[in-house]
Formats: C-alpha cells, sequence, structure tokens
C-alpha cells in the first residue's frame, strides 16, 4: 500500500499579481521596482545633456550650422535604436540562461555601463573639437568629414544608452514598460531644464560628464540601487578631480584653435545664448569668432583703417544726403568710427550678443561720440519696432548665410520690415562672398537667389561685383547709382576728407577711388549672369539661400583649386545638388516605403505578420512627426527670438514633457481600440494646422505671450507622440510579443533619426516648412494604411472560413 501523498498547503500568492509583485520585491535576486525607475530617470537625464552638450560643440565646430542639429539628433536616436536592438538580442538569450537570476543581473550591468558616461562624454568632445593634417590641417572640415565627426561623435553615449535602457527593462516587470518609458521622458526634461537653467553656467562641458555621472550613482544608489554604485561614484569624482587640476577643457579648446589658425593664441571663450565665442590674439591684433566663423577683427589703435574708410565712403555714396544710418555687424572695429567721420547726423549701430561685445571690450574701447548710439538687441526685432523711423541708411555687415540664424536676416520677411524703417528714398545694402572674376554655378545660385528676394522687396537693386557680391536696394528708383563719376560728386560736395587731396583734388581723387572699388567692366557681364540663373525667393518658410550658402562653403572648403568650378559636380557637393533638385512628388517615396512591406505581407496573406508591421510602422512614423514637429518648431522660434543656442535645452525638455504625460494619459485609454486610430488622425491635422499656427505668430511682434505659445506648441507634438506608446505596446503584446515595449521604443527612435535628419538637412529647406508637414501627414497616412490592412483578412480566406 502505498503511503499516502501530503496535500500541499494552499498558496496565498496564487491568483493574486499584486502579492505575486510585493513577494518578488521582497525577493534579493531582484531588484526593487524604486530603484530600476531612478536608474532610468538617470539614464533619460544624462543621455539628454550628452545630446545637448554634443549639439552645441558640432555647432561651434561647423560655424553654427544648424543641419548638425539634426545629424546630432538623428545619429543619437539612430545609435539609441541600435543599442536598443542589441541589447533587446542579449536579453532574450540571457533571459533564458540564467531564469529568475536576470531581473538582478540586468539592473547591474545597466548601473556598470551607466557608471562610464562621464568618460565617454569626454571622449565624445575630443573627436567634435579634433583636427589633424589628415583633415586638412588648418582647413575646415567638409560637409562629410563633419558629418562623419557628428556620427563618431554622438555614438557611444547614445549607445550605450540604449543598452542599458532595455537592460533597465528587464529588471522590472514586463508591464512595467510604460511606467519606465515616462521615467526616462522625465529624466530627459530633468536633463534639459537643468542644462538650460543652471550647468551651462557653472561647469565647463568636459568637466560636466563625470561630475554629473557621479552626482547620478548617488542618487540611484539612496533609491536603493546597490551593485556597482559605488565604483560609479568614485570613478566619477575621480575623472572630475583629474579634469579639473589639468583644465582639459581649456587644453582641448588650445588645441582646437592652434589646428585651426597657426601662429594665433587662444585668449578667451565664452558660451553664449547665440553660440561660442572665441577671442584669438596675434601681433597685437585680437580676432572674434563665433562658432568658428569670424566676426570681427579688432586691430591695434594704431593700425590704418583703409579698408574701413573705403567701405563707409562707398556705402554713403549711395544715398544723395545721408543723415541717419543704421549699421548691423560689425560695429565692434573701425567701420562705425569710419562712417562718424563722414559726416552722418546720427548712427545707430546694432550688436546682438551682449557676450560678444564684453568680449570685445578686453581689447579696444569704442568710441565716444554722441552721434553714436550702440544698441544690444536682435536685429530682427529691433528693425521690426524701428517701422517709421526713416533711416537714409542700412548697412548690413553680416556673415554668410551659413546657419538658419544668419539666413533669417536675408529673407523676403526681413527685407520687408527693413524697408519700412528706410525714409522714402532710403538705402540698403548687404553682401555675400562671391569670387573676384569667376561666377561659378554655385556661387551664382547664392548670389541670384539674393538678388531675387530683394526685388521682391525694392523696385530697383544694383548688384556690385568683387570678392563679395554687394546688394544695394533702394525705395526711390534712381537713388542709386555705380556710376564713379555720379558718386565722386557725392563725396566732394560733402567735403570729406580724402587722405593728402586738396579742395581742388577732391572730386578727381574721389571718382579716382570709385573706378577702383567698382569693377564696372565687370557690372553688367554679371547682371546678366544673375538675371539668367534661375533661384527661387529666400523666406522664413523655405530657407533656400541656406542650402545655396552651404554649397559654396563646401566647395570651398573640399574642391580642387585646379578645375574651373571646383567640386561642383563631384563628391558631397553632388549631394547638395540633388537636394536642391529636391521636389514634393520626390518625398512621396517616403511613404511609398512605409505602406510597401504592409502591401506585400498581405498579398501574402501573412496576417500576424502584416499586422504587427503596421503597428511597428505606426510607431516609425509617430517618431517620426515628433522629431520633424520640433525641428520645424526650433527653427520657427530661432527666426522669431534670434536665438537658439541657449533654448535647446529648454525646448527638448518641453517636448518630453508632453511625450511623459501623453504616454501617462494615453495609459488610461488603452484598452479603447480607437484610441490610436483617434491619436494619429490628430499628428495629420497637427501637421496641417501648424503652418497656420507660425503664420499667425510671425505677424505678431514678439511680446511675452509668443515664448510660451512656442513652448506649449512643442509640448503639444510631444504629448502626441508619447500617447502612441501605451497603445502600441497593448497592441503587439497582443500579437504574442513578448517585450513589445522594446520593439516600440527601437521603431519610434528610428522613425525620429530619420525624421530629424530629413527635416532639418533636405525638407524645410528644399520644398519649406508647410510640405514639409504636409509630407509628414501623409507619411503618418500610409502607415495607418499599412495598419489596416493587418487587421483585414484576404478575400479568398474569407470564402474559405465561411
Amino acid at each position: 500500500m502505498q503511503p499516502c501523498s501530503p496535500t500541499p498547503a494552499p498558496d496565498p500568492l496564487r491568483g493574486n499579481p499584486k502579492r505575486q509583485h510585493v513577494a518578488a520585491l521582497q525577493d534579493p535576486a531582484t531588484p526593487p521596482f524604486r530603484a530600476v525607475a531612478a536608474l532610468v530617470v538617470a539614464i533619460g537625464l544624462f543621455s539628454q545633456v550628452a545630446q545637448i552638450v554634443m549639439f552645441r560643440e558640432m555647432l561651434a565646430a561647423c560655424r553654427g550650422t544648424e543641419v548638425f542639429f539634426g545629424v546630432v539628433l538623428a545619429a543619437g536616436l539612430l545609435w539609441t535604436a541600435l543599442g536598443s536592438a542589441a541589447a533587446g538580442i542579449f536579453a532574450r538569450r540571457a533571459a533564458r540562461r540564467l531564469g529568475r537570476a536576470w531581473p538582478a543581473r540586468a539592473s547591474a550591468s545597466a548601473t556598470a555601463l551607466f557608471a562610464l558616461n562621464g568618460l565617454l562624454l569626454i571622449g565624445q568632445i575630443a573627436i567634435a573639437r579634433h583636427r589633424s593634417p589628415a583633415w586638412g590641417g588648418a582647413a575646415e572640415l567638409t560637409f562629410m568629414e563633419a558629418v562623419g565627426t557628428a556620427i563618431l561623435a554622438t555614438g557611444p553615449v547614445a549607445f550605450l544608452s540604449g543598452i542599458e535602457f532595455v537592460l533597465a527593462l528587464n529588471a522590472a516587470r514586463p508591464g512595467d514598460f510604460s511606467k519606465l518609458y515616462q521615467a526616462d521622458g522625465w529624466g530627459a526634461v530633468l536633463g534639459g531644464l537643468l542644462f538650460t537653467f543652471l550647468l551651462v553656467g557653472l561647469v565647463d562641458p568636459v568637466t560636466l560628464g563625470p561630475a554629473l555621472t557621479s552626482a547620478l550613482c548617488l542618487l540611484v544608489l539612496i533609491a536603493g540601487g546597490r551593485r556597482w554604485l559605488p565604483t560609479g561614484i568614485v570613478l566619477g569624482l575621480g575623472a572630475t578631480t583629474m579634469v579639473t587640476v589639468h583644465n582639459l577643457d581649456w587644453q582641448l579648446q588650445s588645441r582646437h584653435w592652434r589646428a585651426l589658425y597657426p601662429g594665433f593664441g587662444l585668449c578667451a571663450t565664452v558660451d553664449s545664448r547665440y553660440g561660442q565665442l572665441a577671442a584669438l590674439v596675434r601681433d597685437r591684433e585680437a580676432s572674434l569668432y563665433l562658432d568658428g566663423g569670424l566676426v570681427e577683427t579688432l586691430p591695434p589703435a594704431d593700425a590704418p583703417t583703409t579698408d574701413e574708410r573705403n567701405q563707409a565712403i562707398f556705402a554713403l555714396a549711395q544715398h544723395p544726403a545721408p543723415r541717419q544710418v543704421l549699421l548691423v555687424g560689425r560695429t565692434l572695429g573701425r567701420l562705425p568710427g569710419a562712417l562718424l567721420d563722414c559726416g552722418v547726423e546720427g548712427m545707430d549701430a546694432l550688436e546682438m550678443d551682449p557676450d560678444l561685445l564684453g568680449l570685445a571690450l578686453a581689447f579696444s574701447k569704442p568710441r565716444a561720440d554722441p552721434r553714436l548710439r550702440l544698441h544690444l538687441a536682435d536685429a530682427r526685432r529691433f528693425i521690426k519696432r524701428c517701422r517709421g523711423s526713416e533711416y537714409d541708411l542700412i548697412v548690413l555687415n553680416l556673415p554668410d548665410p551659413l546657419s538658419a540664424f544668419v539666413n533669417r536676416l536675408y529673407t523676403v520677411e526681413f527685407f520687408r520690415e527693413a524697408k519700412e524703417a528706410l525714409s522714402w528714398d532710403g538705402v540698403l545694402i548687404t553682401s555675400v562672398t562671391a569670387a573676384a572674376n569667376y561666377v561659378g554655378e554655385t556661387v551664382g545660385q547664392l548670389s541670384a537667389s539674393i538678388l531675387r528676394t530683394l526685388q521682391g522687396v525694392f523696385p530697383e537693386v544694383l548688384v556690385v561685383p568683387g570678392e563679395s557680391h554687394t546688394f544695394i536696394a533702394t525705395v526711390k528708383p534712381g537713388t542709386t547709382s555705380l556710376d564713379p563719376a555720379i558718386l565722386g560728386r557725392r563725396i566732394a560736395r560733402r567735403g570729406i576728407r580724402l587722405d593728402a587731396a586738396s579742395a581742388n583734388e577732391r572730386e578727381t581723387y574721389a571718382i579716382a577711388l570709385f573706378e577702383n572699388l567698382i569693377p564696372i567692366s565687370q557690372v553688367d557681364s554679371l547682371r546678366r549672369t544673375l538675371d539668367a540663373v534661375e533661384a527661387p525667393v529666400n523666406s522664413d518658410a523655405r530657407p533656400i539661400t541656406y542650402q545655396f550658402a552651404l554649397l559654396v562653403w563646401n566647395q570651398v572648403v573640399s574642391g580642387d583649386a585646379s578645375a574651373q568650378d571646383p567640386g561642383l559636380r563631384g563628391g558631397t557637393n553632388a549631394l547638395f545638388r540633388a537636394a536642391l533638385s529636391f521636389r514634393f512628388p520626390h518625398g512621396l517615396a517616403l511613404p511609398a516605403l512605409v505602406l510597401a512591406p504592409g502591401l506585400l505581407l498581405f498579398a501574402r496573406r501573412r496576417g500576424g505578420a502584416s499586422r504587427a508591421y503596421g503597428l511597428l510602422a505606426v510607431a516609425a512614423a509617430t517618431g517620426l512627426f515628433g522629431m520633424a514637429s520640433e525641428i520645424i518648431l526650433i527653427y520657427a522660434f530661432q527666426s522669431t527670438y534670434g536665438y537658439a543656442y541657449a533654448e535647446v535645452g529648454l525646448l527638448v525638455a518641453a517636448f518630453m514633457v508632453g511625450l511623459a504625460l501623453g504616454a501617462r494619459a494615453a495609459g488610461r485609454w488603452e484598452g479603447r481600440p480607437s484610441v490610436l486610430l483617434g491619436i494619429v488622425t490628430t499628428m495629420a491635422a497637427y501637421c496641417l494646422l501648424l503652418p497656420l499656427a507660425l503664420s499667425g505668430l510671425a505677424a505678431v511682434d514678439a511680446s511675452t505671450l509668443l515664448y510660451p505659445t512656442f513652448i506649449a506648441l512643442v509640448f503639444a507634438a510631444g504629448f502626441l507622440d508619447g500617447a502612441t506608446f501605451p497603445p502600441l505596446v497593448q497592441a503587439l503584446r497582443q500579437q504574442g510579443f513578448e517585450r513589445p515595449g522594446g520593439w516600440v521604443y527601437a521603431a519610434d527612435l528610428t522613425g525620429s533619426g530619420v525624421g530629424a535628419l530629413l527635416t532639418g538637412a533636405l525638407l524645410v529647406p528644399a520644398i519649406g516648412q508647410s510640405l514639409a508637414l504636409v509630407l509628414v501627414a501623409i507619411t503618418l497616412a500610409a502607415a495607418l494604411a499599412a495598419l489596416a490592412l493587418g487587421t483585414m483578412r484576404p478575400a479568398a480566406a474569407s470564402n474559405r472560413a465561411a
């Protein structure tokens, strides 16, 4: 007789998920959820700070060109997606092998990798600042070299962040993805706010990495984390001490500038809200740079001022009797004094960056003259407020429009605002880099675009050839002239002293001066050439001159000097030219690529795969929507306020707040089948309405209400993007995905990376903001169509079932 088996005691946890979770938290092998959430917040915070730091470093290295905002964002997102995918594959195998020990191991691994982030950020900054003879020595980086630098300099922290986040997910329950995704978003919010309002002025970027890592490891330790956190704290503090003692940030800056400009010594660097400033000195002459581009040269007090004097005489001769002058740019050197010496009654000199002025005052003192009024204000906003001021002459001494920041002072909207600040016969003068004796196709497109833009506002525009093409636009036709005799007589009548010329010789000397300044033999041929070039008008919504200027810059730094038009057709210039020929119908390939796999799977009657693809396509399309909207809003913010360099952290934080709150709100609706359709439809409507909102904002004078309006628009885009996560995760779980959060996260990051790159580098310059957003809306519709195909049953299968 077999002994009776003892009756098993009832399991109090069976059928009670909540109590099962409590027991799991009490298991010493399982990390507490609070510690995992704190680690995810730290990952999100640090990755956001690292992204902003690298964006600023790439702007400083590449003339402030905002294309690299899209490149850095895209590279970071794609590296993170790649890290997430790699970690997902590894985690699946590790979970099967380690079983219940895997959550603790995953948490420890994520913590150990996080402790390295500070050191990796130092390496990324060194890559961004590095120059070597292999990359042209003192020459600037070409566009593709800069893109390669951005990709390399963004990769380590972003790749590890993707791994760390997925490992952290594996340390928690599968159902906690929504909470951890929100924690990651809140970490990014804290990172953006912390950088904008505290870190940017408190510590240099090289010291920031290890110091922030050690502080975050300490916070995670307080939250209940255990393994590797003390090591991370010690490692971070040790690296911070070493970096501070050796002043590594200054060493990297000095090496960077020595490579660019041999013989110059770096005296100071300052991070302003407009970019990174640097002061270099050689032979008592100080040169001021903004994001690697020369802003002003400050010669010693005893240095001659021939160039500035000739520029002042040429500008003032374009008006019969100029009394009031507005000077924008080059206000820190000798030009303001040269204009005053030519007899104007009053002059407003406009400097946008107070930090640049402060840096200049360390090397030279401004001229004391009651006629000179120096203003610290954004040029666009200042001129908009000066309607009816009746300036006789506005002189724009601006850098080439290599960035959206500078391009906003070459648009048709800005020229209209400037015209309203001129007198009834007022004159506006501006210029761009050109070639002295040859107008290539690239230079011709840049100059022709500016000419078309000015012609859309002013009834008469003249162009002067030279190393720069100078554009002279007037409200009253006939006011300006390129005839040396007319200009010489104007100067002579005003009694302006010209070197050693006597009063009787003054007119003859002035005429000879203008014959030397204006290459009369080239004036007509240049005008015929520019009139024959097809070039669009440059506007806020379609900043095409920005793209033309990038092409000229890339041709100069990468071209073959032996060619007639160096580098025009080959190398990276071929990519620029392809971008310039991009039209809206070409963009329809994007939604077609999204829809095509869904059609193929549907045709092959792969119902499960078709539905899964549709869900991932929606995740990617919503990520594309989020980044495209964010970048367009950042560009619009910069057009309004004149700067985004200091505000990137805040704008990104607003987006991440929306992302986290959207995910939290949608978590309550995820049981409703129509939620996902409603959210994506609202996204498409947002795309169609945003251009109207931006047009309305542009028509309003900048006020305190505009700032929160931009924040609200960025927040709304983030909210819609985040709200898609819970329903997508739930739908994929119903399809049998074991941990669907990682798949949704990777698909969203991939779409975001593509959206960041396409929007900033291609869509906005080539087809404008409105059509770019229409294309995003069509892509969202294509993703919904792919999802709808996954829910349909092929006709043959339906008949068989009947």
